[in-house]
């Protein structure tokens, strides 16, 4: 931060030193010196201070750098004090066995700690100088932590050595432990001898005390150890037992096995006087159970079946679990021999191979008769249920004769196909049925075949009924299937015969249909020659083969016939008269097409002769007639052409009968045989008879060429007249002429004012053309000068014709202008009605979106169709007042118009007609949808609702298989829900294209509504029959495990449920203990199947299994707890008794070692001094009696609290342990005070 200030005062300098360069050229030499000065001082101490922030930045780098190492080195050493206290942590619990390791590992850690001194005490030094220059907040952080870091490396040291000196003293002690173990374990397998003597007994007492005696500096130092062990906090382990060892507990396990061991040896001498008794309670047991046995095994040999039938084997095999109830009951015995002889080897082994020996014999005998008895129980039980099985098996196999015996017995006669195919796939199922149930006959074969060989084995029994009954069973189901496999073929037979008698039938009718219809139609229409004939001798080419195939089809009717015993099928035979009638038919047309091909050939031959006879003689005049077409040359030469000209035309006249008898001919042809080829000859004479007529045209084109010529002159004099007249009179019969519009009859209106008008030039024209003709009527012939007057004459007659009939046609365009605008004024009112109509029912035809507006639309256009029916009169008035115009002016368009306009009104009345019935058919068809969704979605509710029934899977079994029965008969209906669905669905797409689009999503969205729930009530159906499925199955699986478990928990109970059972000696305390840990373990090893079964219980939604489960688990959880509280119990006997011995061996060791030092005190040698010495020992031993008399108590109390929990013969020997102790410290006693008494007296 200082650098940069300083950077930012640079330019301010630099400012500075600019304007001292321009201060120096304006100032005197004094000022000059002056500020030469000033700037050199302000430079100077810009240096100075430049120089001391770089050197100051030195200097903090530095320091920061030193603090920064000092931080790193002491996280570093603080990383490593985790470190060590992280492996340290490691080894807070360690095996015995791992103890060595440890004093390696702590060796080297301690190494290690020894190594970081040097580093530790420089860190001490640099902390303290640190400490002098760094603040109050930073000194107190770093105090803080470098106090954490003290501590923490002390606590290392202190527990590195801790555990250094607990792994020490925890290796030696483990070296004298076991010694001490193999010395222990040495003098018990002497005990355990069976050759070992009373002194040898003594012997070993006396050693036993000399190990405790070694025990003692360990004993003393077992505190201080133990505080050590928390101390160092560290704990070791067994790896075995995962036992936490202790120097006090080890120490006082010691001191236990040499309990053990004293007692063991005080025990082997109560036993070898137990041992004459127990041989001979042994001999005599051993003798009463042998002749049980053999009774028994009398017994079973003479064991027989009352009976040869499965009642007398069922008695049998009751007889024989009677037997090995009565066996059972020397069970007690067995064991109790098996017991004394235990008790007798345990106690002598120098017996046991005599004892054994007659164990074994026992045993064998047992293991004999025991075996006996299963093999007879398993061979009388095993024929049992397999005659059962057979049942079962026979049973099955009859339901299935059952089933197929319907199809067995039926009548094998048929009418139709149908029937022949139904029993077919009756046969099929009856013998798929056979064949799948194939293996229930193989298996009761089996099963009878093994049973008949399992009744040889069975003394005095008879199995000859069995086997009939399963010969017969045999037979039966062989019959079945011959006479399934016979229906069969003969049903396959006649189904391949109707096939083929169909399929004949059917190609044989198809090409007599198709030969009648083709020759039915030549007959009828006569087309084409060619085609007739192609069509006839199609006929007589195919005949002979279908008459083959009815052949073949009469034979295949004939097997048909045989194949249904002989019975005759109606409907074939009718179909085979059907067809031989058809045959007749089609024989019978090809007869009458012949005779007609006949006669046409010949008529046509005929014709086409004398069609080619008039054309060669048309063709000579032809050539004669173009001679005289010729208007040249002279008078004269005109005329004789004009002669020759009306001769040759007289000649064609005379022709004209003859061409129109070949024209009537060829259209009579023509029309008897419409075909191609009498086409072709009407054709023929039709262009005969216009070349006729064209040749009759042009004669009279030549004569009327040759006349004109002649006229030429005169005509050309009429000419201008008559050319006026001919314009005045086509303009006056155009006018005259009606047709046209309204404007029309106006143009022509003004036209015939106009000609009125013009008649003054008209008359000018007529005086001229009568001077003309009077002036050449001399030269002209009088037939022409006739015809030229007869011309003039009509030409004056027009003339007088023309001005009336301006004046008329003037009247009647008046007239029909009055009525053209009567009739406008009445076709644009009802034009525009028209067009509104025709808008409306357009805007209104629109399509609609639902059933309410589709009756609106309805309504509307039953009214606009009556409005439209209510308008037809005016409608016909106008065409009517139409066509009078189109009569009156000739002019069709008007008509034609209003015939259009009419016409428009009935597109329209039949458009509204029709709109009406598509309304009526819409809403029909939406009223139709709506029924159909409505059906389909009530059926669907109905169905969710009895599903939603079966959804809930709570309940016990029954009401799951009635839950199942009701979806599977919801299954069996779902058919019915299918085709109201598809019922709805194809009525609702019917609906779309006569409904409007929001319709048609309306629409669309109610069937994917209904289709969506139609699939989710599939899924759901599926999901629940599944589910239901499922649940029955974790029924039955649940059923049988917890019918299981809940036999183990009752047999169990009945074990468990008994008191312990008290024993005499603490070996049978502690064998029974073992023995209940035992049966504890098997119990809680069952806690795995217990879950299971819960589990599969909770995925049971019943209260019922619910209820089961928790009784169950209940049971089980208590019987858990009664086994734990035998074992509890069991090792509180135990326990008493060990303590009961540990008493009692303590308190006989005292009188024992009272007694030794008394023997010493009693000697009566040696002096005064030395009796006085003796006596005063006496009586510090006398001065301990209190602490032997509350030893015995002890053993008193103990003895008394252990003999409730201990047998009548233990109880027996611990009153005599307590006896004999009593007697032994009333010897101990007595011989003290005797002592006493004795060296008093020897002193004075």
């Amino acid at each position: 931060a200082l650098q940069e200030e300083v950077r930012s005062q640079q330019p301010q300098l630099n400012a500075l030193t600019r304007q001292y360069e321009q201060l120096q050229a304006h100032a005197s030499p004094e000022g000059q010196a002056v500020l030469k000065s000033k700037q050199d001082a302000v430079r100077g101490n810009w240096q100075d201070i430049n120089e001391a922030v770089v050197e100051r930045q030195r200097t903090l780098t530095a320091a920061l750098q030193h603090r920064r190492d000092f931080y790193s080195r002491l996280g570093d050493t603080e990383k490593w004090v985790k470190k060590i206290q992280r492996k340290l942590d490691s080894g807070n619990e360690i095996y015995s066995d791992e103890v060595a390791d440890t004093q390696a590992k702590l060796k080297a850690m301690r190494d290690e700690c020894e190594s970081q001194d040097g580093n530790f005490q420089a860190l001490q030094q640099e902390f303290k100088e640190l400490m002098a220059v760094c603040s109050p907040e930073e000194a107190a952080v770093l105090s803080d932590r470098f106090d954490k870091l003290v501590g923490g490396y002390t606590a290392v040291e202190d527990l590195i050595g801790s555990r250094a000196q607990l792994c020490d003293k925890w290796a030696d002690f483990s070296d004298s432990q076991r010694d001490l173990q193999a010395k222990i374990k040495t003098l018990q397998a002497r005990l355990a001898s069976p050759d070992i003597r009373e002194d040898e007994v003594a012997q070993i007492v006396k050693e036993i005390e000399g190990l405790r005696a070694s025990m003692a500096p360990w004993s003393n130092d077992a505190p201080a150890l133990d505080d050590l062990m928390a101390q160092a906090h560290m704990s070791i382990k067994d790896r075995a037992t995962q036992r936490t060892l202790h120097f006090g507990s080890e120490l006082q396990a010691l001191e236990s096995a040499c309990d053990q061991a004293s007692n063991s040896a005080r025990q082997k001498d109560a036993q070898l006087g137990e041992l004459n008794q127990l041989t001979a309670q042994f001999g005599e047991r051993k003798d009463d159970l042998v002749r049980g046995l053999v009774s028994v095994q009398d017994r079973l040999l003479a064991a027989r079946a009352g009976k040869s039938d499965l009642q007398g084997l069922k008695d049998l095999v009751r007889e024989i679990e009677d037997i090995r109830d009565d066996m059972y009951t020397h069970n007690p015995e067995y064991e109790q021999l098996r017991e004394l002889g235990r008790q007798i080897m345990n106690s002598d082994p120098s017996k046991a191979a005599a004892i054994q020996q007659q164990l074994g014999q026992v045993s064998a005998a047992w293991e004999e008769v025991q075996g006996l008895l299963a093999d007879k129980h398993q061979q009388f039980s095993g024929v049992t249920n397999m005659w059962a099985q057979y049942n079962d098996a026979k049973q099955g196999v009859m339901r299935v004769m059952e089933d197929v015996s319907p199809v067995v017995d039926q009548d094998m006669t048929f009418s139709n196909q149908g029937d022949v195919k139904k029993s077919l796939d009756q046969h099929k199922n009856a013998e798929f049925e056979l064949h799948a149930n194939q293996t229930q006959l193989d298996h009761m074969n089996n099963k009878g075949v093994q049973l008949l060989e399992d009744l040889k084995n069975i003394p005095d029994f008879d199995s000859s009924g069995m086997e009939s009954d399963l010969d017969e069973v045999n037979l039966k189901w062989e019959t079945a299937n011959s006479v399934i496999d016979q229906h069969k073929e003969n049903l396959e037979a006649q189904l391949a015969c109707w096939d083929q008698v169909q399929s004949g039938e059917e190609e044989v009718s198809a090409w007599l249909n198709s030969m009648l219809n083709k020759l039915d139609d030549s007959v009828k229409h006569f087309d084409d020659a060619v085609s007739v004939e192609s069509r006839l001798n199609k006929f007589k080419d195919e005949a002979p083969y279908f008459e083959d195939v009815m052949s073949e089809v009469n034979q295949k009717l004939t097997d048909l016939q045989q194949l249904n015993q002989d019975r005759d099928v109606p409907a074939l035979s009718g179909a085979q008269s059907e067809i031989k009638e058809k045959f007749q038919k089609a024989a019978k047309l090809a007869t009458m097409l012949n005779s007609m091909m006949s006669t046409f050939t010949d008529e046509q031959q005929g014709l086409q002769q004398a069609m080619n006879d008039e054309t060669e003689w048309m063709n000579k005049l032809k050539e004669a007639l173009a001679k005289c077409d010729d208007a040249s040359g002279s008078t004269e030469e005109l005329i004789a052409r004009y002669e020759a000209a009306k001769s040759l035309h007289a000649e064609l006249a005379s022709h004209q009968r003859q061409i129109a008898s070949i024209q009537d001919r060829a259209a009579a042809l023509h029309s008897k045989y419409p075909s191609s080829e009498t086409a072709s000859l009407a054709k023929d004479a039709t262009v005969l008879t216009k070349k006729y007529e064209s040749l009759l045209q042009r004669a009279d084109r030549v004569e009327d060429s040759l006349l004109g010529q002649l006229e030429t002159q005169c005509q050309d004099a009429q000419h201008s007249q008559h050319r006026w007249l001919a314009a005045a009179r086509e303009k006056v019969g155009w006018c005259g002429d009606m047709a046209g519009d309204r404007y029309s009859v106006e143009a022509k209106l003004a036209t015939v004012k106009d000609l009125e008008g013009s008649l003054q030039e008209g008359e000018l024209k007529r005086q001229d053309a009568t001077n003309r003709l009077d002036a050449i009527r001399a030269i002209l012939p009088k037939a022409k000068q006739a015809e030229l007057e007869a011309n003039r004459k009509t030409m004056e007659k027009e003339w007088q014709t023309l001005v009336t009939s301006i004046q008329q046609t003037q009247s009647k365009l008046e007239n029909s202008m009055d009525q053209w605008q009567k009739y406008d004024s009445r076709y644009d009112t009802l034009s525009q009605w028209l067009k509104d109509s025709e808008a409306q029912v357009r805007s209104e035809a629109a399509l609609k979106p639902d059933l309410a507006s589709k009756k609106e639309q309805l309504d509307l256009f039953k009214a606009l169709n009556k409005s439209i029916q209510d308008h037809r009169p005016e409608f016909e008035n106008l065409r009517d007042a139409a066509q009078q115009i189109s009569q009156s002016s000739g002019d069709s368009r008007t008509a034609s118009y209003a015939g259009q306009l009419f016409n428009r009104y009935q597109a329209l009345a039949t458009a509204a007609k029709e709109q009406l019935e598509r309304c009526n058919n819409n809403i029909s068809d939406h009223e139709h949808y709506t029924t159909a969704h409505r059906a389909a979605h009530d059926w669907m509710e109905a169905a969710t609702r009895e599903l939603d029934h079966c959804d809930n899977l709570v309940g016990d079994e029954d009401s799951l298989n009635t839950k199942l029965a009701l979806v599977k008969d919801l299954v069996a209906h779902k058919e019915e829900g299918s085709c109201l669905f598809n019922t709805a669905l194809e009525a609702g797409e019917k609906l779309y294209p006569n409904t409007s689009n929001e319709g048609r999503e309306a629409i669309r969205h109610e069937l994917r509504s209904l289709r969506d729930s139609w699939e989710g009530f599939n899924d759901t159906l599926s999901d629940t029959q599944r589910q239901l499925d499922s649940s029955r199955m974790q029924w039955q699986s649940f059923d049988d495990s917890f019918d299981q478990l809940s036999k183990w928990v009752a047999g169990v109970e009945q074990q468990v449920g008994v008191e312990p059972e008290l024993k005499a000696t603490l070996q049978e305390k502690k064998a029974l203990l073992q023995n209940y840990k035992t049966r504890c373990q098997d119990i809680l090893s069952h806690q795995t199947m217990i879950d299971s079964i819960s589990d599969k219980g909770t995925a049971l939604p019943s209260t019922q299994v619910q209820n089961k489960i928790r009784q169950l688990n209940a049971k089980y959880n208590q019987l858990c707890s009664d086994a734990q509280a035998s074992v509890k119990k069991a090792e509180d006997y135990v326990e008493e008794h060990q303590a009961y011995q540990d008493c009692q061996q303590q308190a006989r060791d005292w009188m024992h070692a009272t007694m030794d030092k008394v023997a010493v005190c009693a000697e009566g040698g040696g002096d005064k001094q030395a009796l006085q010495n003796r006596l005063d020992r006496l009586q510090d031993i006398m001065g301990t009696l209190n602490e032997g008399e509350a030893k015995v108590s002890s053993t008193h109390r103990q003895g008394e609290k252990t003999m409730p929990h201990t047998s009548g013969q233990g109880q027996a020997n611990i009153r005599r342990e307590l006896d004999s102790l009593n007697g032994d410290w009333d010897n101990l006693i007595t011989r003290m005070n005797d002592t006493q008494q004795g060296l008093i007296q020897a002193i004075q």
